[in-house]
C-alpha cells in the first residue's frame, strides 16, 4: 500500500463543517463533527478516485488560498500498487 496526503478545506458551519478537496474536482462532503468530516472526506476521496490508475499530484497546503475562519487538514489516501499483489 501507498499513501498520498491532500490538504481538505475544512469551513466552519453552523453545525459542523462543509468540507472541499481543491486537488479532486467535484470533490465536496461535510460532517457534524470534526471526526466525521474527517472520515468523510476520506470517503469522498476513495470514491473520486476509485477505479483510476493514476492520482493528482497533491498541492503543497502553503499553496492554497483560504477563507477567513477556514483551516486546512491533510488527508490520507491509501491505495494498492502493483508491488501489493
Amino acid at each position: 500500500m501507498k499513501t498520498i496526503f491532500y490538504p481538505a478545506i475544512f469551513h466552519p458551519e453552523t453545525t459542523g463543517y462543509s468540507v472541499s478537496v481543491p486537488d479532486i474536482e467535484g470533490c465536496f462532503t461535510q460532517g457534524e463533527t470534526m471526526n466525521e468530516a474527517i472520515d468523510m472526506t476520506k470517503d469522498a476521496i476513495a470514491l473520486m478516485l476509485e477505479g483510476e490508475s493514476t492520482f493528482p499530484n497533491p498541492s503543497l497546503a502553503s499553496a492554497i488560498k483560504l477563507h477567513r475562519g477556514d483551516f486546512i487538514a491533510m488527508i490520507p489516501f491509501e491505495f494498492k500498487t502493483e508491488n501489493d499483489g
